[in-house]
């Protein structure tokens, strides 16, 4: 498994995460 593939696919699903905790916190 390549490393640097594994790092990319980790950065993206944690900015998902991080932009979808910021709109459900803002339709609070």
């Amino acid at each position: 498994m390549n490393s640097d593939f594994y790092t990319y696919c980790m950065n993206i699903a944690g900015t998902l995460s991080y932009v979808l905790v910021r709109k459900i916190n803002s339709l609070k």
